[in-house]
Order: structure tokens, then sequence, then C-alpha cells
């Protein structure tokens, strides 16, 4: 999903498409990433890749349409099915909240 040493983040959308969003240089503001996920965030450790993912965590009281890429990425990461619902943020492994 993220690739190269000069990528910081992606967006991850409800349609399973994933888009850069964020270069090397550049930092990301609470207020941006609030507003990229719609919401009061909750951030996740993705332990094999090293990343982290950023959510609204509340997506699903919000009624926030599944996250398919993400959940199965959230699944692959962490062993066990957890349903992401909304836009999320995918931070590279150099990204630091």
């Amino acid at each position: 999903m993220i690739e190269g040493p000069d990528r910081l983040g992606m967006k991850s959308n409800r349609s399973g498409t994933a888009k850069t969003i964020y270069e090397k240089d550049n930092e990301l503001t609470i207020d941006m990433m609030q507003m990229i996920v719609g919401g009061s965030m909750e951030l996740i450790d993705l332990p094999k890749s090293g990343r982290q993912m950023i959510v609204n965590e509340e997506g699903a009281i919000n009624g926030l349409l599944p996250n398919l890429e993400a959940s199965n990425l959230f699944a692959r990461e962490k062993g066990y099915c957890h349903l992401i619902q909304g836009d999320v943020i995918i931070l590279s492994d150099n990204a630091l909240i």
C-alpha cells in the first residue's frame, strides 16, 4: 500500500481505493487528520509492518460505511477481525504521531 521511504501517509476510503495524501516533508495536523477521518480519532498500531492506522473512533456509532481494505489490513496485522468503518489514514513506519 505504501511504497518507498518518501511516502508519509495514505488515505483509504470506503470504496477500497487508496490515495497517497502527504509526502515526506509535510506534516499532518490534528485538524487535518480529524477532517480526513470525519471526527474523533483512534490510533491503531499495526505491529507486523510497523505502521499506524488512524480511524474514526465513532465510525460504527455514526453509521459510517465499512472500509473493507482497512478491515482486512487490521486482520492481517492483528490476527483477528474488526470492522473498520469510514476513511482511514495509514502512516508509514517513518511517520510519528
